[in-house]
């Protein structure tokens, strides 16, 4: 006898309906700023908070979506943001963040078509990361 999960979520429902919406709340971890961090160390040694958070508005504003039963994968030219969906939160948080460098390439053929989104509102928030340096 299987018994239902409860945690389940299905991060293309969610996403369907957080686009109907038009606000997205998305959530940073301190894992992603790290990468962040690393994938910019050539450029700069220390990323602030606001440069951290607006170089997440601008991949989750410019970039292109692909939602997955488990992630969301939002793409631009420059970053690959790794997301998956939080219930609690009621929004999408940002696990990883890599270069085009970075992605496999069984990863990268599966991300040659995505969805463009129009957000009225996007609200960036960094979990537990202060100006974080390399």
């Amino acid at each position: 006898m299987s018994e239902e999960c409860s945690d389940y979520v299905d991060c293309r429902q969610v996403l369907k309906r957080i686009m109907e919406r038009g606000v997205v709340k998305v959530y940073v971890t301190r894992h992603a700023v790290h990468r962040l961090i690393e994938r910019c160390s050539s450029r700069v040694k220390k990323i602030s908070d606001v440069v951290a958070a607006d170089i997440v508005r601008n991949v989750v504003r410019d970039g292109f979506y692909k939602a997955s039963t488990q992630k969301i994968y939002i793409w631009t030219s420059s970053y690959l943001l790794v997301c998956t969906v939080d219930r609690a939160l009621q929004g999408v948080v940002v696990k990883t963040v890599m270069t085009k460098q970075d992605v496999r390439d069984e990863v990268r053929e599966r991300l040659k078509r995505g969805l463009r989104a129009r957000w009225s509102r996007i609200v960036v928030e960094l979990t537990q990361a202060r100006s974080v340096s390399h």
